[in-house]
């Protein structure tokens, strides 16, 4: 056989036909393979940037509620050597101090400080 032969060119050529169909399927496969994973990676993403949107819009709030907290023990710690949080508002109304300044000064809630002036103040004519 030269390199003229028609069968021998026939058969080179039906060789390359096959291995680049094979190439071709390969590639494509490969195409296709790469394809879903940038479907998945793009919802991965949207999923994320849902959770960065839910992440900015409440953390704020929650930042500002861990303030409140965060002072509301600084003052509960400053209430008395023996940390009951109401042991300076009743000895406040005791000499005479209204609602409004216990919750100034002692960091109750309204409610709390009404109930501390109730139970722990002086009697309407009683002085």
């Amino acid at each position: 056989m030269n390199a003229t032969d028609p069968t021998l060119l026939l058969w080179v050529g039906s060789n390359m036909l096959v291995v680049g169909a094979a190439l071709l399927a390969r590639i494509q496969s490969t195409y296709r393979l790469l394809s879903r994973i940038r479907t998945e990676q793009q919802q991965e993403l949207s999923e994320l940037r849902r959770v960065c949107d839910y992440v900015k819009e409440h953390m704020p709030p929650l930042e500002r509620r861990l303030k409140q907290v965060s002072d509301r023990q600084d003052q509960l710690e400053m209430n008395g050597p023996d940390g009951r949080p109401f042991h300076n508002a009743i000895r406040m109304v005791r000499h005479g101090a209204g609602a409004d300044r216990i919750i100034e000064n002692c960091g109750l809630s309204p409610g709390e400080a009404e109930l501390v002036v109730r139970m722990h103040g002086v009697p309407v004519g009683n002085s």
